[in-house]
């Protein structure tokens, strides 16, 4: 019995890896146009993903707990905290550019991220790159605009995958079609 087990597995794992890769070429931000309204949101088959990869943690984190018990018993408390907290935030999150601004939305579902500027009210804008150090010494790279409105305020603006990946050329390129100086900042 273990034995066809451990020969399914190995049949499996190859159609499953080219599944993964081919959706993973697929990128995973989609555009929609409607007019001169642009909206970035996550492909379904990311959100779809993680709940189906929360979904099975369960079950998996039953079985391993027995044999690998610090693997099972993450697998049994990170699927649920997964299906809970990151999930319903991947189906709302979105980045909507227009010709009068953007808005972002990102974040926790319950406790959301949002940002909605107007281009009406910006005198500059800086893209602000720099270097975190993560635990264990990790190095990581972040990105975020500074955004100076007419007041002289200034609003920070998290750049994250979504941004990265969708809306923030054609954030830069409306700002730039409305004569809004475009800075960048390298602090890595």
């Amino acid at each position: 019995m273990k034995a066809s087990r451990i020969r399914v597995a190995t049949h499996i794992l190859p159609f499953i890896t080219l599944i993964g890769a081919l959706l993973l070429s697929t990128g995973c931000v989609k555009e929609s146009v409607d007019g001169t309204t642009f909206r970035y949101t996550f492909e379904s088959w990311v959100s779809l993903g993680a709940l189906a990869g929360g979904i099975v943690a369960i079950p998996l984190g039953l079985v391993l707990r027995n044999k690998i018990a610090r693997l099972g018993w993450a697998l049994i408390i990170g699927g649920p905290v997964l299906l809970i907290l990151l999930v319903p935030g991947l189906f709302r999150d979105e980045v909507v550019v227009t010709l009068e601004g953007f808005q972002l939305r990102t974040g926790i579902w319950f406790c959301p991220t949002n940002h909605d500027v107007s281009f009406a009210d910006v005198s500059g804008i800086t893209i602000d790159q720099y270097a975190t150090r993560g635990r264990r010494g990790r190095r990581g790279n972040n990105m975020d605009l500074l955004i100076r409105n007419s007041t002289g305020g200034t609003e920070r603006v998290p750049v994250g995958d979504l941004m990265k990946r969708g809306g923030l050329a054609k954030i830069l390129e409306v700002a730039k079609s409305r004569s809004i100086p475009i800075e960048k900042q390298d602090r890595r």
